[in-house]
């Protein structure tokens, strides 16, 4: 998830990335939303603990 979210910042779209984690793209934006402004080792701690 936080891997995706950081290439998509980079530019690769949601649709791509969607289909390739096998998530619906509301999913996606969903995690961008809850995730996506958190410093990278936030996220990857958030992650884990969940």
């Amino acid at each position: 998830m936080i891997k995706a979210l950081k290439e998509n910042e980079q530019g690769r779209s949601v649709g791509d990335l969607s289909r390739e984690l096998g998530i619906d793209k509301s999913t996606f934006y969903y995690w961008r939303k809850k995730y996506g402004g958190m410093d990278y080792l936030i996220n990857l701690v958030l992650f884990y603990i969940k």
